[in-house]
């Protein structure tokens, strides 16, 4: 009779194991740790499909979650994990934290597996902050069921900072979808601008997004690119034909109501880098193509392309620093342009950039990483948070509808 009553214990036990409810984020302690996981199961689940794995890392200081990305997903299209780290502090960045993490994701892939939770071969990891880090070292590194990472408030960790993992690789066995999501202001934005640069040259499908006028907080789920990559990673491309072609002809149509020619360029090139746009016939392209030629010779312009080039050849040189003593000489390139272009698009885009350096400054002085140098950041010129205003206004013309 013992027996018997055990067997009926254990059957229930698995019944509800398997009994999975979707829409639901539960607390999951399938590791058989004392930290628990927290486990999303999409709305639109359904057990006679395959369904893709994100499995994310919160910030400093925070706990396992799945609530962030459920906003960036609308709750469909992923069976999301919330996890702790597998080393704490400052040894989860260390090369045997990112390894502790690679063999903990294939363990909880197994067990939900065991569990009849009906997965495909596909993960993606993200987070935000430190789970943004994280999320690029495990890219780095790579491995065998990784298909993409959403990097979000982070970056490339340079070099000398830290116990990272080593940067040798270079050539992916394969293309990952990678998805990066800064904040205009964010300290991090450099780190990010050095992560697309480098899944760039490692021939990766990459997708960078600023979050216009925020500092280091995640985007919102109405972020135009974030809301598209998320869709072409669970829609066939077939699927996605039809709502890239409708999103394509209003967002041209939207462009033809934007007087400032700077502001219209810079839309169409917007819509040209989204990712809906490579799901749009190739002689729809063209006509951008054209447009965007129309546009780019208006008169107005001249004074905008030439702070362009200054702005990114200010960029470019901000992106080799490697010590805080270097950053006050290089917010020089920034103050200058905006200084000499105030009114144009890029001029005050540089006004913005010295806020961020300066923030970029603070964070570094108080580390470690501070080299104990004597000089100071550049006094900034008065009135550069009245700048946000037009980029505030250009920001809400990226994402309305």
């Amino acid at each position: 009779m013992r027996l018997l009553t055990l067997a009926m214990i254990l059957l229930v036990c698995l019944g509800r194991a398997h009994a999975w409810e979707p829409a639901k984020e539960i607390t999951w302690l399938g590791l058989g740790e004392k930290t628990p996981l927290k486990l999303y199961i999409p709305s639109d689940y359904d057990a006679a499909k395959k369904w893709p794995l994100l499995y994310l890392f919160h910030g400093t200081g925070g706990r396992a979650s799945t609530s962030m990305f459920q906003s960036y997903t609308h709750g469909r299209g992923f069976v999301i994990v919330g996890a702790p780290y597998a080393l704490p502090g400052k040894d989860s960045l260390s090369r045997a934290g990112v390894l502790k993490e690679i063999q903990r994701i294939a363990k909880v892939r197994q067990l939900l597996l065991v569990k009849s939770l009906s997965l495909d071969q596909r993960t993606y990891v993200g987070g935000f902050s430190k789970g943004g880090w994280m999320s690029d070292l495990l890219a780095t590194e790579g491995f065998d069921t990784l298909s993409g990472a959403l990097i979000l408030g982070a970056g490339r960790i340079p070099e000398d900072v830290g116990r990272v993992i080593s940067r040798a690789k270079v050539a992916p066995a394969r293309s990952l979808a990678i998805y990066i999501g800064i904040g205009q202001l964010d300290s991090n934005h450099l780190y990010s601008r050095r992560a697309h640069s480098h899944y760039i040259q490692a021939k990766h499908d990459v997708v960078f997004e600023e979050y216009l006028t925020k500092g280091h907080r995640p985007g919102k789920p109405d972020a135009p690119y974030l809301s598209q990559w998320l869709q072409c990673q669970i829609i066939s491309p077939a699927g996605l034909e039809g709502d890239a072609l409708t999103w394509w002809t209003a967002s041209l149509a939207k462009a033809e109501s934007i007087s400032p020619p700077i502001e219209r360029l810079l839309f169409l090139k917007h819509v040209q880098a989204a990712p809906f746009s490579k799901f749009v016939p190739k002689e729809k392209r063209s006509s951008l193509s054209k447009k965007l030629s129309q546009v780019s010779r208006h008169r107005s312009l001249l004074s905008e392309m030439d702070a362009r080039r200054a702005y990114k050849s200010a960029q470019k040189e901000e992106e080799s620093f490697r010590k805080s003593s270097e950053l006050p000489n290089l917010a020089d390139s920034f103050k200058r342009l905006y200084m000499r272009a105030p009114k144009t698009f890029f001029g005050q885009r540089a006004g913005l950039d010295l806020l961020r350096m300066e923030d970029n400054y603070r964070v570094l002085k108080r580390s470690r990483q501070n080299d104990q140098s004597t000089d100071a950041f550049p006094k900034l010129p008065p009135g550069l948070e009245g700048l946000k205003a037009r980029f505030a206004h250009y920001d809400e013309l990226i994402r309305s509808r």
